[in-house]
């Protein structure tokens, strides 16, 4: 019984913390700087430059202010293309204490790209605020990823949302399979944090019990569906394995609520095959795949792939593990799981899944 709640330990390093694991912020208080006889609200002003450093305008690019609630507020001065106010917008009236987001888009056909700016906001006080030059450097696809790597991930959302919903660019399969699999990550990121488990019974009452994020994961796996139509998407594959490897980490957190009239392994084995297989795919697609958002080699999905063979009966001797674990392209999670996985593999604990 030891060995046995030891590989359930085990698991649940592996999959919270460990080879897979699926790698906030809020709105920005604007002080203005020059307050002026603006008592009806907040200015907000600027000027949009594209990646050269030239004002762009109408009628390649949008602009426009979004509530809270979803409304929009459109600028009182919208971008030119030309003329001594090329690339100056305004908003009047802004309102005070509500969270606004400022969405700038530009189309640029010659290279095919959407380049975006998204910046939350909320004002303080009334008078005037100049975002200065605002250079469109990047696309929605490169700040969505970067807000995922800072932990941004509203703001993530929003920049993988835009770049997928822009029509020019569903064409493209890959940058599109991109966005939707960023996305993916960051619900299953959020999921994973905002999570306290899941337990199947009431230890008192007998009660079935689901505190589990089904919306976050739920939202995770449906993304990487989509992503998927792009089969060469392996980061895609590696997400929905983490995610399922996530709720078979979470749905066993406490060991001592599962009980001996429930096998742990009984909820959970649905979820190995789907982690198996999503991980076999993303190595036929990248053999030597490497996240460039989250600490995942090629050798960490390996020794996932081992473990869970093992768990499901597969025959995996000391010595193959012992030669992934001399490995240099490990995160934390996988030496965890290999250092332990020679004895579970000598003791046996369970019979075939």
């Amino acid at each position: 019984m030891k060995l046995r709640y030891t590989a359930i330990i085990i698991l649940t390093v592996l999959l919270t913390t460990g080879a897979l694991a699926c790698g906030g912020g809020g709105a920005d208080p604007i002080v203005n700087p020059t307050p002026q006889d603006n008592t009806g609200g907040a200015t907000l002003t600027g000027r949009i430059l594209d990646r050269e450093g030239t004002p762009v305008g109408k009628p390649w690019v949008t602009i426009v202010l979004i509530t809270g609630g979803g409304g929009e507020i459109t600028p009182s001065l919208q971008p030119q293309e030309t003329g001594p106010e090329a690339g100056m917008f305004s908003f009047v009236g802004l309102p005070m204490g509500v969270p606004l987001t400022l969405e700038i888009g530009l189309m640029q056909i010659g290279i095919g790209r959407n380049l975006g700016y998204i910046h939350s906001l909320t004002f303080t006080s009334s008078g005037t605020f100049d975002l200065g030059d605002i250079v469109l450097e990047n696309d929605f696809l490169d700040n969505g990823w970067s807000a995922y790597i800072s932990k941004d991930y509203s703001l993530a959302v929003l920049n993988f949302t835009r770049a997928f919903n822009d029509r020019f660019l569903q064409a493209n399969l890959s940058y599109s399979s991109s966005a939707y699999t960023g996305l993916g990550w960051v619900y299953a990121k959020r999921g994973k944090d905002a999570t306290t488990g899941l337990y199947y019974i009431d230890p008192d009452t007998g009660d079935w019990l689901d505190y589990i994020n089904s919306y976050e994961w739920d939202q995770a796996l449906a993304q990487f569906d989509r992503a998927i139509a792009n089969f060469n998407d392996a980061d895609a594959y590696v997400g929905m394995a983490g995610t399922y490897l996530t709720l078979l980490g979470q749905s066993n957190k406490d060991p001592v609520l599962v009980g001996p009239e429930i096998p742990f392994y009984s909820f959970i084995e649905f979820y190995f095959d789907d982690a198996e297989e999503a991980i076999e795919k993303a190595m036929v697609a990248a053999p030597n795949y490497s996240c460039s958002h989250d600490e995942i080699s090629a050798d960490d999905l390996r020794a996932t792939l081992m473990f869970l063979r093992w768990i499901q009966g597969g025959a995996i001797s000391v010595s193959e593990v012992s030669a992934l674990a001399a490995s240099p392209h490990l995160n934390q999670g996988s030496r965890q799981l290999l250092e332990v996985m020679p004895d579970l593999i000598e003791y046996n604990p369970y019979p075939q899944l």
